[in-house]
C-alpha cells in the first residue's frame, strides 16, 4: 500500500510540476482517492507536501488549515499544527506540510468570521489547490454563502 501511495505522490508531483496546469483534487480518479483512504491512523510523510489555498469567492475570507492530532514520539504529548490565512478576492497562498494527516491524506480546513462558519477535511494533493467558493445573496439582507470544495 505504501508503494501505491508513493507512486501517486510522484505521479501527481510530476503532473503538477511539468504540465503547467494546477492539479485539482477533483481530477483524481476514484481509485486513487480510495487507496489514500485505506490509512486508518494519523501519519507523517518524509517529504513536505505543498499545495495552495485559493479564494474564488467575491469577497475576502479568513480561516485555517490544521493537521490531525498525533502523539510526539519523544514524550507522547499530543501535537497538531495549524496555519491561518486571510485571502482577498482572487488571492491564493502556498502551504506545505508533512502531517500528521487524517486518514486519506486529509487536513482540516476551517473558514471563520468571529466564529467558525464552515469546516471539513479535504484530501491534500501534491501541488494541488483547495478552492474556497462563495456567493452573495441577491439583496443586501440575504448575506453570503461560503464553502470549500472538500474531497
Amino acid at each position: 500500500m505504501k508503494t501505491m501511495r508513493y507512486f501517486l505522490f510522484l505521479y501527481y508531483m510530476c503532473v503538477g510540476l511539468f504540465s503547467g496546469y494546477p492539479v485539482y483534487a477533483q481530477d483524481m480518479s476514484a481509485q486513487a482517492l480510495e487507496s489514500m483512504d485505506q490509512q486508518t491512523e494519523p501519519y507523517l510523510v518524509d517529504q513536505q507536501i505543498c499545495f495552495k489555498v485559493r479564494n474564488t469567492a467575491p469577497y475576502g475570507v479568513y480561516g485555517d488549515v490544521a493537521t490531525a492530532r498525533m502523539p510526539r514520539p519523544e514524550d507522547g504529548q499530543e501535537i497538531t499544527h495549524t496555519a491561518t490565512f486571510r485571502l482577498k478576492e482572487g488571492e491564493e497562498t502556498p502551504m506545505c506540510t508533512t502531517g500528521p494527516f487524517f486518514p486519506g491524506q486529509k487536513l482540516r480546513i476551517t473558514l471563520r468570521t468571529l466564529v467558525p462558519i464552515f469546516e471539513c477535511k479535504t484530501t491534500i494533493i501534491p501541488n494541488g489547490t483547495i478552492l474556497i467558493r462563495g456567493q452573495r445573496g441577491e439583496s443586501d439582507y440575504e448575506g453570503t454563502k461560503t464553502w470549500v470544495e472538500c474531497l
